[in-house]
């Protein structure tokens, strides 16, 4: 009976190991039909050979009337001068619904929020018409696990236009959104109830905010033009310019491998976001702006919350793991810039020599030759170049100059040290390399 029961463990075991092999396989297989979908798509088109990605209409539209309608209401009509102070500070605490909100809270868990906060963000990041923050937050997930690939919903290699917006007008194909973990959303009552409710929420926060303003100075058509429309259009810009902007120009100090980079004119129009070389690197940091005279006014929203009890959790890279990815980085840099430079030849590179050979030599073909540091140097070139005079590098003809090269007879720089590389012809050994006893096997 224990045989038996043995028998069927080992049978199970077995069924158990081939439906995890089975499992592996079906997603290999899935991920490289995914990929093959994404690249035809995007060489083709998704309604076949030739034609354009799928056009996505009605978000097209809508972000096209917008544009319309926000230059009629610059060019024609005059609002109460309130009204025109109300944008940058509408501008202002909707952007932190995306920074702190959508950005900081939501997609990256940088920082946990008590409800009274998170509604706040909800509110604000509506106001935004940037979409749900469950849909919002997968997208910019997307991005950061696919940065600069065919997976990255604002792909910079695509285009400036493309990561500016003209993702939105193509209709959205991410056979990779299924890999994200989104529990976290889900699991947040305000983030559901937003997503069930996005449209009737858009409408409130977009239309009947701005025309209540409005109406409170004295024309609600106004309200709707200004805050409503070209207020939305200042968001929106700022918004797309960390996808453009900042993906285009500016340092990259934190890491070389990305083409996300950090300017203060995206930190100015985006409450600080501007710094994204960094957040690509350590996107669980609450700031964006982690030195402390960056411009980064939703890190201070964040800790101002934080001290009042709102906020806590706060997320920070650690000092040694920052001070690495700077190392890295100059590193890379340096040995770049190495590479492209002349240092004369390399040791491999040179014939060997005895001294004996070398003091033969000089003296049966006159040459220019002194030793430094065991290699051969041929000063004939440089001698009356030489800072001390020819005269010194003469009198060394023949000789072993090492002592006087390192101290003896002068401390020389490193640009001197480099130079005389330079002018290396051959390397000192102690045997004589045409000594079959010496000879390396092939």
């Amino acid at each position: 009976m224990s045989q038996v029961k043995a028998e069927l463990t080992r049978a199970n075991s077995g069924d158990k190991l081939l439906e995890k092999k089975i499992r592996e396989t079906q997603r290999r297989n899935s991920e490289e039909i995914d990929q093959m979908k994404m690249q035809d798509m995007l060489k083709k088109g998704s309604k076949g050979s030739g034609s354009a990605p799928e056009t996505w209409w009605i978000i097209g539209a809508f972000v096209t009337f917008n544009h319309i309608v926000a230059l009629y209401a610059i060019l024609f009509y005059s609002a109460p001068t309130p009204i025109y102070w109300c944008i940058p500070i509408i501008h202002f605490l909707t952007g932190f619904g995306i920074t702190a909100g959508y950005h900081r809270l939501w997609s990256h868990r940088a920082y946990s929020a008590s409800w009274p906060l998170r509604l706040y963000f909800m509110l604000a990041g509506t106001n935004a018409f940037q979409g749900s923050i469950k849909w919002w937050c997968q997208r910019h997930r997307l991005h950061h696990r696919y940065t600069d690939t065919d997976h990255d919903p604002y792909n910079s290699r695509r285009g400036f236009y493309f990561s500016h917006m003209g993702w939105m007008f193509e209709k959205p194909y991410y056979p990779r959104l299924k890999t994200l973990d989104v529990s976290d959303l889900t699991a947040d009552p305000i983030v559901r109830f937003q997503h069930n409710f996005i449209v009737p929420l858009l409408f409130l926060m977009g239309f009947v905010m701005p025309a209540m303003i409005g109406r409170y100075f004295g024309d609600w058509v106004a309200g709707v033009l200004w805050i409503g429309f070209v207020g939305r259009l200042t968001v929106w810009h700022a918004t797309w310019s960390i996808n453009s902007f900042a993906h285009w120009m500016g340092e990259r100090l934190f890491c070389d491998d990305i083409s996300a980079r950090g300017n203060l004119i995206c930190a100015f129009l985006t409450n600080g976001e501007g710094y994204h070389n960094f957040h690509h690197e350590f996107p669980r940091d609450y700031r964006n702006g982690v030195r402390w005279h960056d411009y980064d006014p939703t890190k201070w929203f964040i800790r101002l919350f934080f001290w009042l009890g709102l906020a806590r959790n706060l997320h920070r890279a650690s000092k040694n793991a920052m001070l690495q990815s700077r190392v890295q980085v100059v590193e890379s840099r340096v040995a770049k810039t190495r590479a492209k430079l002349a240092w004369g030849p390399e040791d491999k590179e040179l014939p060997e020599m005895t001294m004996q050979e070398f003091e033969q030599r000089v003296k049966d073909e006159n040459l220019e030759w002194i030793v430094i540091r065991g290699h051969v140097v041929n000063v004939a070139d440089f001698k009356d170049d030489h800072p001390g005079g020819a005269k010194v590098l003469i009198s060394m003809r023949g000789k072993d100059a090492t002592a006087a090269f390192e101290g003896g007879m002068n401390n020389h720089s490193n640009s001197a040290k480099n130079l005389m590389q330079m002018y290396r012809v051959a390397k000192i050994v102690k045997h004589d390399p045409s000594d079959p006893k010496y000879a390396t096997e092939d």
